[in-house]
């Protein structure tokens, strides 16, 4: 039964829900789970001392392009990906917008990488 859920079948594509809940889940994965928190500190100019903050936040937002492309199979959504991220995480860290506006923003951006993929 487990291996039945997790398994998504070759021959059915995954219905626009299914990918709008992968990639919200992902998103929670790539921001919670797999960004450390020297990443989250490193991200920040003069967070890390060794490491300039843009290769920090360059890693970690690959993270997030790479699942979105594993998610939708466009590279492009991927690509679209990286820069909005990008951008979000960079208005955040000035404190041009704050923790809980890059987070909803980020979500939105899922919904809208699922319009693009129904419309193209």
């Amino acid at each position: 039964m487990i291996d039945h859920l997790l398994h998504l079948s070759s021959a059915v594509a995954p219905s626009q829900v299914s990918i709008l809940l992968m990639l919200l889940f992902a998103h929670f994965v790539g921001d919670f789970t797999l960004q450390s928190a020297a990443m989250a500190r490193g991200k920040i100019p003069g967070g890390d001392p060794h490491i300039a903050w843009g290769w920090w936040l360059t890693a970690h937002v690959s993270t997030h392009a790479f699942l979105v492309l594993v998610i939708t199979g466009s590279f492009w959504i991927g690509l679209l990906e990286f820069v909005s991220h990008a951008l979000l995480d960079w208005a955040k860290i000035r404190g041009i917008i704050g923790f809980n506006t890059d987070q909803i923003l980020h979500l939105a951006f899922k919904f809208i990488w699922v319009f693009i993929l129904i419309f193209s």
